[in-house]
């Protein structure tokens, strides 16, 4: 045994085991577990099973079991046991490796290996069966997996009726036949389709029907443990709520977020459940909460490395806190900020934002604001933004000079 080799590489699980222990790392925590993964399969390579077994099993406990890695590990255990000829602990294995193609396509490999060196011809057959069952959903699979990303495209070249013609045409038809056999990949399958179902109902300002479809998208997800995914849709099922006036249940969605973003590590998700408790203090004029939530949101957001991503949104509904609470001169520092921002980087719904802010100040103010107003509304039209613009619409009317 090289112990010169076991030692450098107990330095490096130890040092990246401290790493992930660090509450103060802004990385995923899921991404520092994939660096055991590597380390683990080149142990095996060295024949290093009872080190390479510990490190794998540790990943095992802490990674989120919907991700790729984490069937990548398992399938490594199973390549172990296969190895060591310990049948109990291969099966065990294998009953972990139930959701992606490739990786139930490489478990049934190396169990129809086994069971045929075993002369085990009962559940060689069985795997086969297995094995072309895969073969023949994963087709359907692939084709639905096409349709999702195309869908995205029309979703976000905001093709929206085209997009609800399209889902509805494949939700009676290929997504029926795909949950006919409910495995952990079609429930996925399913989850997706009932998120993009909803943004797009969302869009088309079908708010009931939008509620609706994304609760059942969160009850797929839920099935079978798909938390990274649930972020987004409880997200989006706490902005309806907010629309509904409906705060207490929108806040109760963001404390759920915040509890599986602390439980996966992911800060960002964290940050913006955070930040949307404030927008429902805010809309509930409650403005001292608002302004607790939205602090600790924007300390959030840094800490995650994403506050520029959102920084023009954020200083928006700071200006609005700091109008409520007559802190005009707060306010117009940073709408002057998300002008030339928001400008700079074509984000232009903040800069309307901005304009129609910047116009509701001066108006105040007795100055002539109809251009701000104007520009705003024109920028609202072409973006489909018809909450926004009439409110910009109502200001221009009140503040315009005649």
């Amino acid at each position: 045994m090289d112990e010169q080799f076991l030692e450098k590489i107990e330095k490096i699980i130890d040092f990246t085991k401290s790493v992930y222990n660090d509450e103060k790392q802004k990385i995923n925590k899921d991404d520092i577990l994939i660096i055991f993964i590597s380390i683990s399969r080149y142990l095996i390579d060295k024949t290093y099973y009872d080190k390479a077994l510990s490190l794998l099993t540790f990943v095992e406990e802490k990674i989120n079991k919907t991700l790729r890695f984490y069937e990548d590990a398992i399938f490594l255990k199973m390549v172990i046991y296969e190895r060591l000829k310990n049948k109990a602990e291969l099966e065990k294995a294998a009953e972990n490796i139930k959701l992606y193609t490739e990786f139930l396509i490489r478990k049934y490999q190396i169990l129809m290996d086994f069971y045929f060196e075993m002369g085990d011809k009962e559940n060689s057959e069985k795997i086969l069966q297995n094995w072309q069952q895969l073969i023949k959903l994963d087709s359907l699979y692939r084709y639905l997996d096409y349709k999702l990303v195309s869908f995205d495209l029309l979703y976000r070249t905001a093709k929206y009726s085209d997009l609800i013609n399209e889902l509805n045409e494949l939700e009676n038809n290929e997504l029926k036949q795909c949950l006919l056999n409910e495995t952990p990949y079609a429930t996925y399958i399913a989850g997706r389709f009932y998120s993009m179902k909803g943004l797009t109902l969302y869009a088309k300002e079908m708010f009931s029907e939008a509620l609706a479809a994304l609760i059942k998208s969160s009850e797929y997800f839920k099935k079978y443990g798909f938390q990274s995914n649930i972020l987004s849709v409880y997200n989006n099922i706490g902005e309806i709520y907010k629309l509904f006036k409906k705060y207490d249940q929108a806040n109760s969605i963001y404390e759920k977020i915040i509890n599986t973003a602390k439980y996966l590590g992911d800060k960002d998700a964290e940050a913006a459940a955070t930040w949307n408790i404030g927008e429902s203090y805010f809309f509930l004029k409650d403005f001292a909460k608002a302004e607790e939530y939205f602090t600790e949101g924007e300390k959030l957001f840094f800490e995650a490395g994403s506050y520029e991503r959102y920084s023009n949104y954020l200083k928006i509904f700071f200006a609005k806190l700091y109008i409520e609470t007559s802190r005009f001169d707060s306010a117009e520092g940073l709408i002057d900020e998300v002008l030339m921002n928001a400008f700079e980087r074509e984000e232009m719904k903040e800069y309307a934002d901005a304009l129609t802010l910047k116009g509701l100040i001066l108006g105040k103010k007795g100055e002539d604001v109809t251009h701000y107003f104007e520009e705003a509304i024109d920028i609202y039209k072409n973006l489909g933004a018809k909450i926004e613009l009439k409110e910009a619409e109502t200001l221009k009317i009140h503040y315009s000079k005649k």
